[in-house]
């Protein structure tokens, strides 16, 4: 039997590090009702235990489209003063770059290049330049100078060595920072080339002769014109500090000037200097003129940074971003001034505009990031990070439906024909067409922590203290009882009223350890019931990942998928035995709702990340929506 909108709920932490999550699906349209019980393997039991045979298969494939993941930012994202955007994703084998030419345009995939981009460099929309670590090398330092003359479609490999960061005047001038491993012996100079990167010149910099930060990539040039610049690099950060240097040049790199430090008291460098910070990690710095300058600190104010009107001497805290979004917006690269007005980047991948004449900044990429997702006859319900409910059509992903705005307190959605249901903190949320929203609130004293419902009326929730069971309605929420169970539930996922799988876990009794704590250890494994969940049958197997299973779902009695964070496991025969597909690139699932499935080996995935997944041959080949 076919079930096109099958969603399971979030996992939750619980008792130290246990998820606990559950969902339920069924096209049936009556239920039997399951007889409430009084605790954990009451009158329940596991009857029979399967040692899962998994076999390995190559890994997934994936087509990432036209749009960088930019939950993985980091360093490698470029904004320009003349507005345009660089960005590069991908893995240490190979990173992917993408073209944002105006805030509010598309991303353009130009090409690719070996290895992990650590740092961009682009003046103009065809020149441009990328400092590139090759796999298992010195972490502190880039390993190749990779350039390209048409705008990144094409890179070439100019040159090697250990470089912390570079900066291009044009297509053939350049300065750069170039340093071995920290310590007293660390070898730290300025490096010049004139013929576009292919040859350096070092520069002999006395002033950073007694200055060992290297240990980190925490550098970062600025220059407002050919001659004069700024050079700021952190030491190796600890619990929130880190020393930091800023140096000024007014010769093109030639000669420099301490202007701001903030050492640590046990440091053996040059002490500190006035109004520079100590606490925060160093991403960025950018000057607009003589004066005016901007710090980007890591773990600093979220949102904020800091701003010099005296050339770097005296730097003062500054808001730009909104702290109650809901992911993190400290800053990782900020262009204060374009011709579109403002453009920052975030740490957690959101692109953020203030408008040319100032004002409020806005959060203008994503679009959106799906947490839950519930697919229903060619259109796909999804949840996004924010608590917006949208609609949108598998095959016009790009124009999403506003259904409904619920903050931060929602959970799973089930998408049907004229009908949205959705688990919130306070209860279901109910849309029926034509009639807008109505909550259908929790019972008194309820603490919810997950839930999942399906076909309009069939719904299973997990609460607080109740973990060692769930609770069940069958009339949209209006009433429940409750089932308990022989393990903790984590995902649940089933075929009919009384056929269901689930991952639970089953922890070990509580033994003292040297350290004279008590530890438990944790087993996740696929069960089975036929019986409203009266028995159980345990799937175990070590699934290949040190957390287990994270999710399951059934598309009939046969065909069926599990995953963790990095595998899609996939069964054809109930269970008995399992195909492993590993995701390949940035492609992972984080939890137990963001997966739906549809018919012919169609399903879709989603994990608080842009954009949403789709495979059509069970997984071995995945392309991005839109």
């Amino acid at each position: 039997m076919f079930k096109p909108n099958a969603l399971s709920v979030s996992a939750l932490v619980l008792a130290g590090s246990l998820g606990i999550a559950a969902c339920v699906t069924s096209n049936a349209s009556s239920v039997t009702r399951p007889t409430a019980g009084s605790g954990v393997n009451s009158a329940v039991s596991i009857q029979k235990q399967i040692n899962v045979v998994i076999s390995s298969s190559n890994p997934s494939v994936v087509d990432q489209g036209t749009a960088p993941n930019l939950a993985g930012f980091g360093g490698s994202v470029f904004v320009s003063r003349s507005g345009f955007m660089i960005a590069a994703e991908g893995s240490a084998n190979e990173s992917r770059i993408f073209l944002l030419d105006q805030p509010l345009a598309s991303w353009t995939y130009l090409g690719s290049i070996p290895g992990a981009v650590a740092q961009l460099d682009f003046e103009s929309l065809t020149t441009g330049f990328a400092l590139v670590q090759a796999p298992n090398s010195n972490v502190f330092s880039s390993d190749a100078l990779y350039s390209t003359l048409d705008g990144g479609r094409h890179w070439t490999k100019v040159s090697a060595g250990d470089f912390n960061q570079v900066h291009f005047f044009d297509s053939q001038s350049g300065i750069a920072l170039s340093s071995t491993a920290g310590g007293p012996n660390a070898a730290t100079q300025i490096l010049l080339t004139n013929d576009g990167g292919h040859h350096w010149i070092p520069e002999p910099s006395p002033v950073f002769a007694n200055t060992y930060p290297f240990g980190t990539r925490s550098v970062s040039f600025s220059f407002i014109s050919r001659q004069a610049g700024w050079l700021a690099f952190g030491g190796e950060p600890g619990t929130g500090d880190q020393e930091k240097w800023l140096f000024r040049t007014v010769d093109g790199g030639t000669s420099w000037t301490k202007v701001a430090a903030a050492v640590m008291p046990s440091s053996p460098t040059v002490g500190n200097l006035p109004g520079f910070p100590i606490g925060g990690y160093l991403e960025q710095v950018r000057f607009l003129g003589p004066s005016v300058g901007y710090m980007i600190l890591g773990r600093g104010s979220s949102g904020g940074v800091l701003k010099t009107v005296d050339g770097g001497v005296d730097w003062t805290a500054v808001q730009l971003l909104p702290t109650n979004d809901f992911r993190p917006t400290s800053i990782s690269n900020l262009a204060p001034v374009t011709p579109y007005g403002g453009i920052a980047a975030t740490a957690t991948g959101s692109i953020w505009n203030q408008a040319s004449g100032g004002g409020n900044w806005k959060r203008i990429y994503p679009p959106y990031r799906a947490l839950s997702i519930s697919y229903h006859l060619g259109y796909l319900g999804v949840v996004t990070e924010h608590g917006r409910v949208l609609e949108l059509a598998t095959s016009n992903p790009g124009s999403p439906k506003l259904l409904g705005d619920f903050g931060l307190n929602t959970g799973s959605i089930n998408l049907e024909s004229g009908k949205v249901m959705l688990f919130t903190s306070n209860g279901i949320e109910i849309n029926t067409t034509g009639t807008g929203w109505f909550l259908q609130r929790y019972p008194t004293g309820w603490h919810f922590l997950s839930g999942s419902i399906e076909n309009g009326s069939v719904g299973i929730a997990v609460r607080i203290p109740r973990t060692d069971a769930v609770e069940v309605t069958v009339d949209s929420g209006r009433n429940w009882e409750n089932v308990n169970l022989p393990f903790l539930p984590f995902s649940v996922d089933p075929l009919s009223p009384n056929n269901w799988w689930m991952i639970g876990v089953l922890s070990t009794p509580l033994v003292p350890n040297p350290y004279n704590k008590n530890i438990s250890a944790r087993t996740y494994s696929l069960y089975h019931t036929t019986n409203a969940g009266k028995s159980w049958t345990q799937y175990k197997s070590g699934w290949g990942s040190q957390s287990g299973l994270m999710g399951v779902r059934f598309v009939s009695s046969s065909d069926g998928y599990a995953w963790n964070q990095d595998t899609l496991f996939v069964t054809t025969d109930g269970g008995a035995t399992f195909v492993s597909h590993k995701f390949a690139g940035n492609l992972s699932i984080l939890n137990s709702f963001g997966f739906t499935v549809g018919t012919g080996g169609q399903a879709w995935l989603a994990s608080g990340s842009y954009p949403i997944f789709e495979t059509t041959d069970y997984g071995s080949h995945w392309k991005a929506l839109g």
